[in-house]
């Protein structure tokens, strides 16, 4: 399994230390590729800022407001993309960094581990997994746990 990830950084709160921000990004999706067996893949990750976001948030979604981060998926399930000719295009991932950075700190959570679990949480809907029904949403957010986990990381939807 090969994951091929294009990263873009376009905002400057997360050019601080964009080398450390690539390799947390490669090491977070490969780990959750291997995790879900893919086929050999591709991606693009996008380091945006909240007006980006708010205009693809509106566009795409019909909320005008920003969010941390969106997922723009090719394929709707799991079972779907391991039987896609390789390499697939996943689709792309974009996060906002003002928004990561005011919940991580209302949370009282480490900036890296929130981007952590939310490339997890991105990259998871790239691959078909949804939280909109219970059942989906528990399966979902169990996988995340257990990821985030295997790299140390807490369980992020312990209450504190």
């Amino acid at each position: 399994m090969a994951l091929s990830v294009e990263i873009l950084v376009g905002h400057q709160g997360w050019e601080r230390d964009v080398t450390e921000l690539e390799a947390l990004t490669i090491q977070v999706l490969n780990r959750v590729a291997v995790e879900l067996k893919l086929p050999d893949a591709e991606l693009s990750v996008c380091f945006a800022d909240d007006t980006h976001i708010t205009q693809l948030n509106t566009q795409f979604r019909g909320k005008e407001k920003p969010t941390n981060i969106l997922s723009f998926q090719q394929y709707d399930d799991l079972e779907e993309l391991r039987a896609a000719e390789e390499p697939v295009y996943l689709g792309d991932l974009i996060l906002a960094y003002e928004t990561i950075k005011n919940e991580s700190n209302e949370q009282d959570k480490s900036f890296q581990h929130h981007v952590t679990h939310l490339l997890i949480h991105g990259f998871l809907h790239l691959c078909g997994f949804d939280h909109e029904v219970e059942d989906q949403a528990n399966e979902m957010e169990g996988f995340e746990i257990q990821i985030l986990s295997k790299l140390g990381i807490e369980n992020p939807y312990e209450t504190r």
